[in-house]
C-alpha cells in the first residue's frame, strides 16, 4: 500500500486554504463577541432633567457592564414618568434606577404623601424588576424658597420608608454624597444651580449608580 503523502512544509497554503483560515478566524471573534454583548443585563434609567443632563456619563461609566435604556425629561414630576415605568416593567429590565422628585419638591405645592402615592403607582408597574433604586433629591436646594429643603427632606424620608418595606428597593443617597463632598472640597461644589450636577457631580452620581447595580449582581 502506498503511504499517503505529507503536506510539503516548505509550500505555502494555496489561496482556498488562507480563504477558509480567514473565515473561520473572523467567525470565531463573532462567536465570543456576541455573547458578551448579550451577558449585559439590561437597566432602564428613568428621570427627569438630571438624568437626562448625565445621559452622556452614564453611558460611559456603566454602558461597559450593563446594556442602558436612558428616559430623562426636562422638568417632568413623578406622575409624568408613569409611561417609562410602563415601559421598563414590560422589558425585561433587570434593575431600574429611578431619580425623580425634584421638580415635586420644587415646582408644585403637592402633599408629598401624595407625590409618594404616585411612586408608588410608579413601582407598582415595575413588579417583575429584580432591583430597584431609588435616587434621594438635593437637600440643599437654594432659589426655590423656604420650604424646598424642609419639603425635600420629607420627601427622601419617604423614599426611605418606601424602601423599607420591599426588599426589591434601596436608596441611593444623592443628597448625602452632595453633603459630605462639598464639606470635603470647601468652594467647590457638584451642581451649577444646587440641583443640576455639574461634570463632578456626573461623574459623582453615576458612581453611585454602579455601586448599587453591582449590589444588586447581573
Amino acid at each position: 500500500m502506498r503511504p499517503f503523502p505529507l503536506p510539503d512544509a516548505s509550500r505555502p497554503p494555496g489561496p482556498a486554504v488562507v480563504g477558509v483560515i480567514a473565515v473561520a478566524l473572523v467567525l470565531g471573534a463573532m462567536a465570543l463577541a456576541l455573547p458578551l454583548g448579550r451577558e449585559r443585563p439590561p437597566v432602564a434609567l428613568i428621570g427627569d432633567s438630571i438624568t437626562w443632563g448625565a445621559t452622556g456619563t452614564f453611558r460611559e461609566v456603566l454602558g461597559d457592564r450593563w446594556t442602558l435604556t436612558i428616559d430623562g425629561k426636562i422638568g417632568y414630576r413623578v406622575g409624568q414618568q408613569l409611561p417609562a415605568a410602563a415601559q421598563a416593567g414590560r422589558l425585561p429590565q433587570r434593575q431600574v434606577v429611578i431619580n425623580l422628585g425634584t421638580n415635586d419638591v420644587t415646582n408644585s405645592d403637592d402633599d408629598i404623601s401624595s407625590i409618594v402615592d404616585t411612586l408608588r403607582g410608579l413601582l407598582d408597574a415595575l413588579d417583575g424588576v429584580r432591583c430597584i433604586h431609588l435616587v434621594t433629591v438635593n437637600e440643599r436646594i437654594e432659589g426655590h424658597g423656604p420650604e424646598a429643603g424642609p419639603r425635600a427632606r420629607a420627601f427622601n424620608q419617604a423614599l426611605r420608608d418606601v424602601a423599607a418595606q420591599d426588599p426589591r428597593i434601596d436608596v441611593i443617597e444623592w443628597s448625602d454624597a452632595v453633603a459630605a463632598w462639598e464639606a470635603a472640597n470647601p468652594g467647590r461644589t457638584l451642581t451649577s444651580d444646587s440641583i443640576h450636577p455639574n461634570d463632578d457631580g456626573n461623574s459623582l452620581l453615576a458612581s453611585l449608580y454602579r455601586d448599587a447595580l453591582e449590589r444588586c449582581g447581573s
